[in-house]
């Protein structure tokens, strides 16, 4: 009799349960993410560092602003070149120099358009959101070679919602007569509602220095933006 009785209740017991499992899995399967959680994946898909916030920050990217912005950061311009005027070279007495520079790309913009709802977004070598001032101290060997003392960089981001950090600085990373070669890795980050989005960046700076028939100094920095 306990052995029907159990029969019973197990024949029972099974549709129930698979009919729960069923139900469960349907449950999950249909449970979509929002938004913002999309917009996050995208940002990993591309290669980015993404966080959770704590608390929001800002307001929340769309999946139509984050697809406009990662095909821009994918074609932003990756070098640049600025001139330096005698005001911002100082020869000292003991024939080193101090050089400042101040960096923000007027390279060619990346610019798209949306005809259906006239959305827009620029985007410039990323230095449209990040200015970067370097301070360099340099000098030249008995044999005519470059050498650089100290290298600083202060970069300032110039857009809402971007923060940034030095993440190192090698100060010599070549030996010439020519010129003075040394790189710069910078950490942006962009805040958006739930999640901060971070990507390192790093620069190869080309320094070169040249006398003036009128006296003084004048130069060029170049810079080539490269995988690290």
């Amino acid at each position: 009799m306990k052995h029907k009785l159990l029969l019973v209740l197990l024949t029972a017991l099974i549709p129930c349960l698979f009919m729960q499992g069923c139900i469960s899995n349907s449950e999950e399967d249909n449970t979509e993410l929002s938004e913002e959680d999309r917009v996050a994946e995208m940002f990993r898909e591309a290669g980015f560092k993404v966080e959770k916030l704590s608390k929001p920050a800002n307001s929340p990217m769309t999946e139509k602003e984050a697809l406009l912005f990662l095909e821009a950061y994918k074609n932003r311009e990756r070098s640049g070149s600025v001139q330096i005027s005698g005001d911002n070279i100082e020869q000292k007495s003991d024939g080193s120099f101090a050089i400042k520079i101040k960096c923000n790309s007027d390279q060619k913009n990346f610019s798209r358009t949306r005809a259906s709802d006239n959305e827009e977004f620029n985007f410039t070598h990323r230095t449209d959101y990040v200015y970067r001032e370097i301070y360099v101290e340099c000098y030249r060997d008995h044999g005519g070679y470059w050498h650089s003392q100290n290298v600083q960089c202060n970069p300032i981001p110039s857009g809402d919602g971007y923060s940034c950090h030095i993440l190192s600085i090698d100060p010599d990373t070549g030996l010439s007569t020519v010129s003075l070669s040394f790189r710069i890795c910078v950490t942006v980050s962009r805040y958006s509602a739930w999640y901060v989005h971070s990507f390192d960046e790093k620069y190869d700076y080309v320094l070169t220095l040249w006398s003036q028939s009128s006296g003084g100094w004048a130069g060029t920095l170049n810079w080539t933006e490269t995988y690290l």
